[in-house]
Formats: C-alpha cells, sequence, structure tokens
C-alpha cells in the first residue's frame, strides 16, 4: 500500500492561477473515465485532487467529440470494499505506523533547514508534513507545523525554531508540594501536561507500547519534575536496588536540562522506580561526567496504572544565566528494561548529529533569584596513644607541618610515663 505522504503528492499544491490554467487546457478534451479513489486513499481520508475535480466538472464545447464507449471495469468493487472492511483496523495501524516512522526524519529535516537559513525549504518541507498530520488526525502537530510554515513565510526562521517541542513550567504560589512520587499537590493540577512520546529504540519514531507524560513546577528555590509512567502490565516494570550512581537492569526516567540553552552543556538526573539516584554533568553535546554529583532527590510511588516520580532539583545545584525570564533546553526519556524500550519526548533521526543540541525547550521560568553557590567539605579529627613516642618528660616535640592547604601538627607529649599524639586536620 503507497504510504500516506506519497499518495498526497499526487494532488499539486493549491494554487489559483495553475488551477484556471490547468481547467483551460483541460476543456476542449473529451472527457475520459474519472479515475476512482483507492480504498487506501479514502481510508486516509485524502480527497481527490481539486484540480482534477474541477476540470473533469468542466463540460467542453459544444462541437467535442461524444465521450468514449464506458468500458466495465475488471475489479469487483462491492468485494473489494467487503474485503477493505475486514481489514480496516489492521490498514489503518499500517498507515499510523508510516506516520510514525517518517517522522523524525521529517522533523530533522525541517529543523536542518532552519539551521542553513533556507526558508524555502524550511516553507516546503512543513508544508507537506502538515497535511499528512492533519490526514492521521494528529491536530496539534498539524498546528504547530503550520505556525512553522507561516514563520517561514514571513522570514521569521529566528522564531520557527522556538515552535519544536517545548513546556511551560508552572510557579508553585502559596500550597508547598511534598516530594511523595504521588503527584496530588494541588500545584501539579495546574501545571501544563506533556505529551508526545515516541520510540526512541528500538525503532526510532514508533509510536510506544506504553505512554509518559510529565509535568513541571518552580518555586524560588528548586525546579520540580513530575513523570507519570504508565504501564498495563505491572510485571513488565523492573527494578532494583543500588548504591547511588549504579542503576542497572531498570526500568528509569532520565531528565535533561540545558540551563545556558547553550546546546552544548546541561545536567542529567535519573531515578528507577525503587528511588535509586544517579546524575552527571553533560558537556561538547553529549559527553558525560559522572563524577559529578548534585544534592537532589525524587521519590517514587507504584500503582495497578503504573509508576511515578517526583524530582526536586535546587537551583543552588546547577548552574546558569539569571534573567527575568529564562529558557532552557529540555529532554525526558522512559526506559522500560521489561519491554525493551526506551522512549523520548524529542526523538530525531539516527543519523543527525548532536545530543544537547536536539533538546526542546522549557519556558515559563521567571523571577528566580540568583542562589549562593555553597559547598561544605568536612575534616576529621582523630587522637592516638604511641607507647613508642618517647622524650623528655613535659616536653612537646613538634613535626614541620605539611604545605597549605592541607596543614598538619603533630604534637607528642610525654606526661606521666604515657606517649599522647595528638593529629588535627586543618582544610585551607
Amino acid at each position: 500500500m503507497p504510504s500516506t505522504i506519497a499518495a498526497m503528492k499526487a494532488c499539486p499544491p493549491r494554487r489559483t492561477d495553475q488551477a484556471a490554467a490547468s481547467i483551460q487546457e483541460m476543456a476542449p478534451a473529451a472527457p475520459g473515465p474519472r479515475p476512482m479513489n483507492t480504498p487506501a486513499r479514502a481510508l486516509a481520508g485524502i480527497a481527490p485532487c481539486p484540480i482534477q475535480a474541477a476540470a473533469a466538472a468542466v463540460p467542453g464545447p459544444a462541437t467535442a467529440p461524444p465521450p468514449a464507449p464506458r468500458v466495465s471495469s475488471p475489479v469487483d468493487i462491492a468485494e473489494l470494499r467487503r474485503s477493505v472492511g475486514d481489514d480496516l483496523q489492521e490498514v489503518a495501524e499500517t498507515i499510523m505506523q508510516i506516520f510514525a516512522e517518517d517522522a523524525p526524519g521529517r522533523m530533522a529535516a525541517i529543523e536542518q533547514a532552519m539551521e542553513n537559513g533556507d526558508r524555502r525549504a524550511v516553507r516546503a518541507t512543513a508544508h507537506a508534513y502538515r497535511g499528512a498530520a492533519a490526514t492521521v488526525r494528529a491536530p496539534k502537530l498539524a498546528h504547530l507545523l503550520g505556525e512553522i510554515e507561516t514563520a517561514a513565510d514571513e522570514d521569521r526562521l529566528a522564531n520557527a525554531r522556538e515552535l519544536l517541542p517545548s513546556v511551560r513550567a508552572a510557579r508553585i504560589l502559596d500550597e508547598p508540594v511534598q516530594v511523595d512520587g504521588r503527584l496530588d499537590d494541588p500545584a501539579w493540577a495546574r501545571a501544563e501536561l506533556a505529551t508526545g512520546f515516541l520510540q526512541n529504540e528500538p525503532v526510532r519514531g514508533a509510536l510506544p507500547t506504553e505512554e509518559a507524560t510529565f509535568k513541571v513546577l518552580y518555586d524560588d528555590d528548586a525546579i520540580y519534575f513530575g513523570v507519570a509512567c504508565y504501564e498495563k502490565d505491572p510485571s513488565k516494570t523492573q527494578s532494583s536496588l543500588a548504591r547511588r550512581d549504579h542503576i542497572t537492569d531498570s526500568d528509569l526516567v532520565s531528565i535533561y536540562i540545558d540551563p545556558y540553552l547553550d546546546r552544548t552543556t546541561g545536567y542529567n538526573f535519573r531515578v528507577n522506580p525503587k528511588g535509586v539516584l544517579v546524575d552527571a554533568y553533560m558537556f561538547n553535546d553529549g559527553d558525560r561526567d559522572q563524577d559529578w554529583d548534585a544534592v537532589w532527590e525524587a521519590e517514587t510511588y507504584m500503582d495497578d496504572d503504573g509508576w511515578y516520580t517526583e524530582m526536586r532539583i535546587p537551583f543552588s545545584s546547577i548552574r546558569y544565566r539569571p534573567a527575568e525570564s529564562m529558557t532552557w533546553g529540555l529532554q525526558v526519556y522512559r526506559y522500560m528494561h521489561g519491554r525493551g524500550e526506551d522512549t523520548a519526548w524529542v526523538t530525531w533521526d539516527r543519523n543527525a548529529k548532536g545530543f544537547v543540541s536536539r533538546f526542546g525547550q522549557l519556558t515559563g521560568l521567571s523571577g528566580i533569584r540568583p542562589p549562593r553557590q555553597l559547598e561544605i567539605m568536612p575534616y576529621v579529627v582523630s587522637k592516638a596513644t604511641d607507647p613508642a613516642a618517647l622524650g623528655a618528660a613535659g616536653s612537646p616535640v613538634r613535626l614541620p607541618p605539611l604545605p597549605a592547604p592541607l596543614a598538619w601538627t603533630v604534637e607528642v607529649e610525654i606526661a606521666a610515663g604515657r606517649a599522647a599524639t595528638i593529629c588535627e586536620a586543618l582544610v585551607g
């Protein structure tokens, strides 16, 4: 069966001047048999080409030759319709699968055209894909592509990039948020819901087996992420307890943020259903520093519909450029170990380069004061007795201190026939 997009290309763009010219050229010709809509075209909701339909509706001149005799169709139309009706679900699923598999490549082509400043390519690609999105009943995507097409028409490519996947964070007002994984605090009800996850692996861009959604909140001190991981079969959710920074053979949620919006650096925060935490610093558009550790928290909760996580990341744990209104890069992953499936909020063509540079956007962060960056390093004071240390009674023996920043003072004091060694570490 031809793909939905290929079928749409059979109908040329709707241009008034071209339509008029085509009608005038076609009018003197004898009207032949009208092309029949194929079952796939009818199921996909694709109407006949308006130019062809208009031309067929225009009568020929009075001197036009009589129409050719009708030839009986070799296809049993009634039987064909019955067979298509029996396989309607399979045909519809095939159309959706073709559309989903084509999505990452189409969006990557639009983004590449934006980066190249090719206004015509942006408009043409967005226009073609918008029609396909409308055909498969994806109104939000169709609206987004329409906005991109309009921005390209008005030569606003810089604004068009901002129309790629984004979610707005909601400020927490008077009600506090209890980080317990249940996502039942009143503030979550006011936050915008982000959806649209697609497979990242194994089939890039395919529809996910199970859905995931998320919301974002913030207050003066921290940013909060609430993620719902739905699962019809709870036995598929796999998890294990482990020490921090070591998640293996487990489902997980992974949050990436790019606070500077430099599309090069960022932070990663992961949690599994057992509440094991992993964090890392991102650089060079995809490299990871696993030794980076931050102060943050996450709790999880499970029920018959899946599992949920609530994260709180203090602004003091990350670095960003303070501004009255901020936009960050954002990516959210959900890995289902039991299904061997990795889904993502933003997906792109497998052959495209980059990672942080491909993130969506987090907007709505405003009125955040720059935090104080404070780190505390503990030190240990110990005391030991060394009978072998001898010296004049009551006379301390002083050893030279080590160079800064770590200075040691060792004092051996002999008193009442005992030797006491006191060591104190001072951190400079």
